[in-house]
């Protein structure tokens, strides 16, 4: 397995997912998403309902990924427990609520559930303030991986990203349709808003929204224990699977 080349690894939507290798540390292969999966928020209004409270994260949602309704429904393998307030549809602005469906790794094997690994993932703000440490299966990309000048070497044209056939079937709020860009959400709190987060837009700059905004794309990433895949090629046609 190389940088650069294609993976064939989960699923959502009864869908498998295709994912692109970014890095390779210590044998271990980092994996982003190549489409966007679905429209959610990355966490709801605090306080239950958009508008109401006595702060922004109260009225808006959270940036704080380690709180974020969003981190708890990707590495949930069935029913979330939420443990902050769920992202119903009073609580979110537009309709993709999702506070009754089951988490994203349900839809991976047992063996997939095994391959996947825990790295310890350092959170800094817009600002480059560091605010926590995370270690989860399943995370979103940074400002320092895919913003200008980061790890991963991309630019505009390259961050650009679709949502799958069955992403566009499932939005509720119409915003998502097949082969054209849109938005998606990255981990990364902006520095001047409690609850505003870094985005990537469809012409592929980045910029920031509400939490509570469950318009924007899920466009997940993780880490996997192995590199050595058991078929294919690592093209898109023919990408490597375990």
């Amino acid at each position: 397995m190389k940088v650069g080349g294609y993976v064939e690894f989960g699923s959502y939507l009864e869908a498998r997912i295709l994912w692109r290798v970014m890095e390779i540390n210590d044998g271990k292969p980092l994996l982003w998403s190549e489409y966007i999966l679905c429209a959610k928020c990355f966490d709801a209004a605090e306080s239950g309902t958009v508008d109401k409270g006595s702060n922004n994260a109260e009225k808006y949602g959270s940036n704080i990924w380690s709180r974020s309704n969003l981190r708890e429904w990707l590495n949930s393998t069935g029913r979330v427990s939420w443990t902050t307030q769920p992202p119903t549809s009073a609580a979110i602005w537009e309709k993709n609520n999702y506070e009754n469906e089951d988490g994203f790794l349900k839809g991976f094997s047992a063996t997939e559930r095994g391959l996947l690994t825990m790295i310890d993932r350092r959170i800094a703000d817009s600002n480059g303030v560091y605010k926590e440490t995370t270690r989860d299966p399943i995370f979103l990309a940074s400002d320092e991986e895919v913003g200008d000048g980061g790890r991963w070497g991309l630019n505009a044209e390259s961050r650009q990203k679709t949502p799958t056939m069955q992403a566009a079937n499932q939005d509720r709020s119409d915003y998502l349709h097949v082969g054209s860009n849109w938005w998606y959400y990255l981990e990364t709190p902006y520095a001047a808003d409690s609850s505003a987060v870094r985005y990537v837009d469809g012409n592929g700059d980045i910029g920031w929204g509400g939490a509570y905004h469950s318009i924007l794309g899920v466009v997940p990433a993780l880490h996997l224990s192995s590199i050595n895949a058991i078929s294919g090629n690592g093209t898109k046609e023919n990408p490597w699977r375990y």
